[in-house]
C-alpha cells in the first residue's frame, strides 16, 4: 500500500484482528503471569562496619595508616571471606544449595549473592583535589529465605572482623618476626666489623691517625734531646782534653826527674794510655790507626814489670799522689758520661727511626682504617634502622593484639528482611501486560500486511483510479452473526475464569504459602 492508513482504517484493522490481539496477549500474560509468580522470593540483610582510626595517634607510634593500606585491608579480609573452602563451609552450615556439589560453580553463585560496598569520604583541601578516604563497608547477602539471610549476613559480617584482626595481628607478628631475624644478622655483621676495625687498632697501635700530632711532638723532642746530647758530649770531649792536660802538667810538675822510682809510675802510665783508648774509641773505630797504636802502647805496659811495694824504693811524693789521683778519678767520671751519652744517642736515634716509620705509615693505616670505619657506621647505621623498625612493630603488634590500632568496628548489625527485596511483581507484571499489548498489535499488523485482499475504499479508489459513486458495507449473515456472540460468549467466560484463577492464586500466595514454594521443590 502506498498511500497511508488512516485512524478509521486502524481502528477497522483493530475489529478485524481483536481475536488474534487478545489470543497473543492472552497467551503472554499467561506464560509471564507463570513466571512472575514462580521466582523464587529474594531477601536482603545487609550491616555496616565503620573503619575507627588507631586508638593511639601516629605521633606517639608510626603505623601503617593511608586511604590505600585500608582498602587493601579490605581487599585481603574480603578475599578470605570470598574463598571457595570458607564458602563450601559456609554453604553446609546452612544448607543453602545443598544439591550443588562443583565448589566452582557454588562459589560463582555465592559471589554474586554477597555484596561488598565502600563508603568514602572526601578529605580533599581543594576544589580540585580528588581525595576520597574509605571509612566504611557495607555487606549485605541475599537470599530466598529470610531467616537463612539474616543469619548468613551476621556470619559475614563476623567472619569479616574476625578475619580483620587475625590478619593484622598475623602480619604483625610476621613483621616483628622477619625484623628480629633481620636485626640478629645485623648484629653478627657489626660485631665482626667491630671485631675487624679492633684487631687492625691493636695492629697499628703506634701508627694511629689520632697518635699523630703525638708522635710530631715526641720527635721534635727526641732531635731536640739529641742535640743536647750531642752538646754535652762535645762539653765533655772538651772536659777529658782539659783534664788529660792537667794531668800530665801535674806528674810534670812533681816528677823533676825522681819520678822513675815512683812504684806507681808504670802504673799511671798504664791508666793513661787505657783512658786516651777509650776516649779514641769513643771518636774512631777500632781499625783507626790512632786505636791500633794506643792498643799496642796498652799492650806494652801491660807487660812491663810494675814495681810492688817490696822491691820499690820507699821515697815517695804523697801529695803528687792525691792530685794525680783526683784527677784520674774525673777522667775515669768524664769517660763514663761519654759511654752514657754514646748509648743514649743510639737508643734515641732508634726511637727517633721507629718514630719515623710510624708517621710514614699513618696516612695508610688511616686509608686502611677509614674503610673499616667507613663498613662500621654503615653495619651500625642499618642495625639502629631495623631496631627502630622492629620496636615499632612489637608496639604495633601490641597494639593489634589490644585492637588498639586502626580497626573494623560493627556499626549496624544486619536486620531482618522484612520486605522482599525481589521479585518486583507488580512492575513485571505491568511491564508484562504493555509488553504482551505491543507484540499483539504487531503480530495483528504483520498479518495484516501479509493479506492479500483489498479493504477500504480509498485502496480500491487507488487500484481502478475512478471516483467510487457508493460503498455497500459487510452485511453478516445470521449464522455469522450467531457465532460471533458464542465466540464472544466464550471468551468472556474464559476471562472470567482466568481472573478467578489468578485471584485464587494471589491469596493462595500472599495469605497461604508462596506459590514458589509449592511448584517447586524446597532448595
Amino acid at each position: 500500500m502506498d498511500n497511508e492508513l488512516t485512524l478509521n482504517e486502524y481502528l477497522s484493522i483493530f475489529k478485524r484482528r481483536w481475536r488474534q490481539i487478545l489470543t497473543i496477549f492472552v497467551l503472554l500474560m499467561t506464560i509471564i503471569t507463570i513466571v512472575v509468580f514462580t521466582l523464587p522470593f529474594v531477601y536482603r540483610s545487609e550491616g555496616r562496619i565503620a573503619i575507627e582510626a588507631p586508638v593511639i595517634s601516629n605521633d606517639v607510634v608510626k603505623t601503617v595508616s593511608a586511604a590505600n593500606y585500608v582498602d587493601e585491608s579490605i581487599d585481603k579480609v574480603k578475599q578470605k571471606v570470598l574463598s571457595r573452602k570458607n564458602l563450601s563451609s559456609l554453604n553446609q552450615k546452612y544448607g543453602l544449595y545443598p544439591e550443588m556439589l562443583d565448589e566452582k560453580k557454588l562459589a560463582l553463585i555465592l559471589m554474586k549473592n554477597i555484596t561488598f560496598t565502600s563508603e568514602t569520604k572526601d578529605t580533599s583541601r581543594n576544589t580540585w583535589e580528588n581525595q576520597k578516604v574509605t571509612v566504611g563497608l557495607i555487606v549485605g547477602f541475599e537470599y530466598s529465605d529470610p531467616e537463612t539471610t539474616y543469619q548468613v549476613a551476621n556470619e559475614i559480617i563476623k567472619q569479616l572482623l574476625e578475619e580483620n584482626v587475625r590478619s593484622k595481628t598475623k602480619q604483625a607478628s610476621e613483621t616483628t618476626g622477619f625484623l628480629t631475624g633481620e636485626l640478629d644478622r645485623l648484629k653478627e655483621e657489626l660485631e665482626l666489623v667491630e671485631n675487624k676495625v679492633a684487631v687492625y687498632k691493636q695492629k697499628y697501635a703506634n701508627s694511629l691517625p689520632e697518635h699523630q700530632e703525638m708522635h710530631m711532638a715526641s720527635l721534635e723532642q727526641i732531635r731536640t734531646a739529641i742535640k743536647d746530647l750531642g752538646r754535652e758530649y762535645k762539653n765533655t770531649q772538651e772536659e777529658l782534653r782539659y783534664l788529660d792536660v792537667e794531668y800530665t802538667t801535674t806528674s810534670a810538675s812533681f816528677n823533676n826527674g825522681a819520678d822513675a822510682l815512683d812504684p806507681l809510675s808504670t802504673v799511671s802510665a798504664l791508666d793513661k794510655a787505657r783512658a786516651e783508648l777509650n776516649r779514641s774509641l769513643v771518636l774512631y773505630k777500632e781499625t783507626h790507626p790512632t786505636v791500633r797504636a794506643l792498643k799496642r802502647k796498652v799492650a806494652l805496659l801491660e807487660k812491663a814489670p810494675v814495681a810492688t811495694k817490696e822491691n820499690a824504693p820507699v821515697r815517695r811524693n804523697p801529695v803528687k799522689t792525691l792530685a794525680l789521683a783526683k784527677i784520674k778519678t774525673q777522667i775515669e767520671s768524664a769517660n763514663v758520661r761519654l759511654g752514657s751519652i754514646t748509648s743514649q744517642k743510639r737508643s734515641m736515634s732508634h726511637q727517633l727511626a721507629t718514630l719515623q716509620r710510624q708517621i710514614v705509615q699513618i696516612p695508610q693505616v688511616e686509608s686502611g682504617l677509614s674503610k673499616l670505619q667507613r663498613d662500621y657506621d654503615n653495619a651500625k647505621a642499618k642495625y639502629e634502622d631495623v631496631k627502630s623498625k622492629q620496636i615499632n612493630a612489637k608496639i604495633a603488634e601490641n597494639l593489634a593484639l589490644a585492637n588498639k590500632g586502626e580497626r573494623f568496628i560493627l556499626k549496624q548489625s544486619p536486620e531482618f528482611p522484612k520486605f522482599r527485596e525481589s521479585p518486583k511483581r507488580t512492575l513485571l507484571m505491568a511491564l508484562g501486560v504493555f509488553g504482551s499489548l505491543i507484540l499483539g498489535f504487531l503480530f495483528a499488523f504483520l498479518l495484516e500486511m501479509l493479506d492479500p485482499r483489498v479493504r477500504g475504499q480509498a485502496t480500491i479508489s487507488s487500484i481502478v483510479d475512478a471516483k467510487l459513486l457508493a460503498v455497500i458495507p459487510y452485511i453478516e449473515t445470521h449464522t455469522e452473526l450467531a457465532r460471533k456472540k458464542k465466540i464472544i460468549k466464550f471468551f468472556s467466560v474464559g476471562m472470567m475464569v482466568l481472573i478467578v484463577l489468578c485471584l485464587i492464586a494471589a491469596t493462595v500466595h500472599f495469605f497461604v504459602a508462596p506459590l514458589n514454594t509449592l511448584l517447586i521443590a524446597p532448595r
